[in-house]
């Protein structure tokens, strides 16, 4: 199956929008728009490493959360316009610093250039897993396109109430196409694979736990459980902070409540969910990238 941006169905809104000629839902035409590539040191223990992820930021987002963490990118579009060819260039460049994987951050969007650039380095000395590290948006068709070249999937399971993906997302067919991807990912890859405590292929599936939404949360932790098994590896992030547009919404303008992350933790003892990375969490100011800067992870 080929995809391209015409009438593009990449993601979940089906927007049908000949991204050739304008912007889709994503605010992006099929220029590729890239904000930064870098060794990130800061993902989960299997896909960082010691020697750390080599990680491209897209810009542009098809899902669009009032509050998203790297809404400058995702909304406000900040980065450079690039072609295939130096996409492909990011990978053997990240590669040659030693990084673990190529981590694509936010690719549902891209996802035809993307391919285009893997194989333009395939057969070129290029030999580190790719983790597609997405919003869990995809449509399922994108996500089957975008499989034959994928080892890894690290995807956000955001809401599997629909009420809430309606609200914050303007998404309210998010937790239906969010499960479909699941089961496809799972079918395809299995479940996590480390060599060396270093992930090569299967899936880890993220979830961020936010304030007034344990319900959703539990919910989440609950199908994932009873339909792929208690040894499905997670990881569940306690760093939610009111940004971008949070303070529109009273319910999640806060950072989350001890008694709301215990009683996440608590299922995950209950039910010996043991393959699940959890974040300590945080009392103080969370610390957020800038992607206006060179170095978007160097703290002042």
């Amino acid at each position: 199956m080929a995809l391209d941006y015409t009438n593009c169905n990449l993601c979940g809104r089906y927007c049908n929008i000949n991204r050739y000629e304008k912007a889709g839902y994503c605010k992006t035409t099929d220029r590729l728009i890239i904000s930064s590539y870098l060794l990130h040191f800061g993902e989960e223990p299997p896909i960082s490493g010691a020697n750390g992820s080599g990680t491209i930021f897209f810009s542009g987002c098809s899902l669009g959360c009032a509050f998203c963490q790297n809404y400058q990118i995702s909304a406000e579009l900040e980065g450079n316009s690039y072609n295939i060819e130096q996409l492909a260039e990011m990978f053997i460049k990240l590669q040659n610093q030693q990084a673990h994987n190529i981590n694509l951050v936010t690719p549902t969007h891209f996802t035809p250039s993307i391919k285009k650039a893997f194989y333009l380095v395939k057969n070129k000395g290029f030999f580190l897993p790719i983790v597609y590290n997405s919003s869990g948006f995809d449509s399922p068709e994108n996500l089957k396109f975008i499989d034959e070249i994928v080892d890894i999937y690290l995807p956000d399971f955001k809401f599997i109430d629909s009420e809430l993906s309606k609200r914050y997302c303007n998404a309210e067919n998010y937790p239906d196409i969010a499960k479909k991807n699941m089961e496809i990912m799972i079918k395809s890859k299995g479940l996590l694979k480390l060599e060396n405590d270093i992930a090569k292929s299967g899936v880890l599936i993220r979830h961020l736990v936010m304030p007034n939404a344990i319900e959703n949360t539990i919910e989440i932790l609950e199908y994932l459980r009873v339909n792929f098994g208690n040894d499905i590896y997670m990881s569940i992030m306690s760093q939610y902070a009111p940004r971008y547009k949070s303070k529109k919404y009273n319910e999640i303008n806060r950072g989350l409540k001890k008694k709301e992350y215990d009683i996440v933790m608590n299922y995950l003892i209950k039910y010996d969910m043991d393959n699940v990375y959890v974040q300590e969490l945080m009392s103080n100011e969370i610390f957020f990238p800038d992607f206006q800067k060179d170095e978007p992870f160097e703290q002042n």
